[in-house]
């Protein structure tokens, strides 16, 4: 069904078929094939999260090797094994087309971390990669880090959640920021780097990062710390996300000792990371001095309406800051609070 029609169409350019039940049937699977061989309008194609398995994988790697016009393809959440998954990250040391590549949370083994290191080495197209969940065990890590490294490397976003990175990770992690100029997103998430976290000097030599996502890690204080460090030398970053952990109160003092000087944050999500109205004590000095924040989020904390009420006269004369998220906190007796944001003419949008 999928073949008919669809392989000789001179317009088609986007096919989704994700979070569907295709399964590893072969005759779909050639199907399959035969349309990245034969649609030469096809640019965009997800099949993840299906029951795909290695028959279909073998067909699809055949097609992606003729296709001359595919640019994305997802393949995230299926049922590939590390066998059949090797062939896929060896296609990437040939790819010649091929500028977004979603294959996380499926089965993989070192091996195929070094393959597709190689592959992000090697590869003059590929601009996206998502291997968040992947497994790929300290040894394929560390092919890819070192690949990253390179100055070969053309790599703009990588997403690397659940990486489960111990010290030596990183390291090495920090070691791509600091020498890395092509990435400009980076997610981090679920990946364990709490009390590992050494940051300072990669942002602060870091001309190229937009964005890094370290939410649901673990962090402390001290990893809090490296992170404002990196900020006080950095102006390239504009999003920062630190949800999701346990820095608490002086995770958000230390920060905000960073905002007072930092140039060049847009956007920092601090939700959910057990912060109260002690941790909001320096941010009415960062808010008023800092021009370029326009968005922070502390959804679901511990902070109070009387914590509020104490970075309302930095918002006063804050003219930069567009959105304070506060949704999910334990506020009462809000009335009051929205009576006196209006009168002071606050411009910020609070939302509680």
């Amino acid at each position: 069904r999928v073949h008919g029609g669809l392989a000789q169409s001179h317009a088609l350019q986007t096919l989704l078929l994700h979070h569907n039940r295709i399964t590893d049937e072969r005759d779909w699977s050639a199907a399959c094939r035969d349309l990245l061989t034969s649609c030469q309008t096809l640019a965009h194609l997800d099949l993840s999260s299906n029951k795909i398995g290695d028959v279909a994988l073998d067909f699809i790697v055949t097609g992606l090797m003729m296709s001359q016009s595919l640019r994305r393809i997802g393949l995230a959440d299926n049922k590939f094994s590390p066998k059949a998954f090797k062939k896929l990250a060896t296609y990437l040391h040939a790819n010649r087309g091929i500028q977004s590549l979603a294959i996380g949370e499926n089965k993989a083994t070192a091996d195929v971390g070094e393959d597709i290191g190689r592959g992000v080495e090697l590869s003059q197209a590929l601009v996206e990669l998502d291997i968040g969940g992947l497994g790929l065990g300290r040894q394929g890590l560390g092919t890819l880090f070192a690949a990253l490294q390179s100055k070969s490397s053309r790599l703009v976003t990588l997403k690397l959640d659940g990486a489960s990175l111990d010290a030596k990770g990183a390291e090495e992690i920090a070691a791509v920021l600091e020498h890395n100029a092509s990435l400009t997103s980076l997610s981090l998430r679920d990946s364990k780097l709490g009390g590992r976290l050494n940051f300072a000097g990669a942002l602060a030599a870091n001309r190229t990062l937009v964005s890094l996502d370290v939410g649901a890690n673990g962090l402390k204080s001290s990893d809090v710390q490296s992170i404002a460090d990196g900020l006080t030398r950095n102006s390239s970053l504009k999003v920062l996300t630190m949800d999701s952990n346990a820095y608490g109160n002086h995770g958000l003092e230390i920060l905000s000792q960073a905002l007072q000087t930092n140039r060049g944050l847009v956007v920092a999500n601090l939700d959910r990371s057990k912060v109260g109205d002690k941790g909001l004590v320096l941010l009415p000095a960062a808010l008023s001095s800092n021009t370029f924040l326009r968005v922070l989020s502390l959804r679901e904390n511990a902070i109070s309406v009387k914590g509020i009420e104490r970075v309302l006269d930095a918002l006063r004369s804050n003219t930069s800051l567009r959105q304070l998220r506060l949704d999910g906190n334990p506020l009462k007796e809000t009335a009051g609070l929205a009576e006196r944001i209006l009168a002071e003419g606050i411009v910020c949008s609070i939302f509680v």
